[in-house]
C-alpha cells in the first residue's frame, strides 16, 4: 500500500479504501492502476517483481523451503469432463512451486498454466483447465 500510494500521491489508507471496496478511486487514478497492472502482468520485468514479492514474504519463503498446497477454482478437470470445481490441498513441493514461479516469470499466464496443467495431469490424467476463476497456495483466503 505504501509504494501504491506515492506513486499516486493518495494516503495509505485510501488504497486500503480502494482494495477493501469501500472507496472507488477516481477515474484518473484507476487509470493509472490498470496501466501499472496491465505493465506488471504483461512483462517480463513486471512479472518477476511480483513473484519476487512472493518469494520474499514469509509464506513464499517458508513454501519454497519445505512446499505448500495449491487452491484452484474455476472449470477444469479431466479432458471431456471439465466442469466447475475446486481444487483444493493439493500437495506441493519447493521445486514444483518454484517452477510454476519460473515459468510465470519467463512465459506469463500461459507458461504457468501450462505448468499447472502438467502438474494437475500427474494428479489425474489428461486434466484440462477451461477458466480459472481463483488460485493461491496455501489455504484458500
Amino acid at each position: 500500500t505504501k509504494a501504491a500510494a506515492q506513486a499516486l500521491g493518495v494516503s495509505r489508507g485510501t488504497v486500503r479504501r480502494w482494495a477493501a471496496g469501500t472507496q472507488q478511486p477516481k477515474p484518473e487514478h484507476l487509470k493509472t492502476v490498470e496501466a501499472s497492472a496491465r505493465r506488471a502482468a504483461s512483462t517480463k520485468a513486471g512479472r518477476r517483481a511480483g513473484t519476487a514479492a512472493f518469494r520474499a514474504s514469509t509464506q513464499g519463503r517458508r513454501a519454497l523451503r519445505t512446499g505448500s498446497t495449491v487452491w484452484i477454482r474455476g472449470v477444469q478437470g479431466p479432458s471431456g469432463y471439465e466442469r466447475d470445481r475446486e481444487v483444493s490441498g493439493r500437495p506441493l513441493g519447493p521445486e514444483q512451486l518454484d517452477a510454476l514461479l519460473q515459468a510465470y516469470d519467463e512465459r506469463g499466464e500461459g507458461g504457468m498454466l501450462a505448468e499447472l496443467t502438467g502438474f494437475m495431469s500427474d494428479y489425474v490424467a489428461d486434466w484440462n483447465f477451461l477458466t480459472i476463476e481463483d488460485f493461491s497456495f496455501g489455504p484458500p483466503e
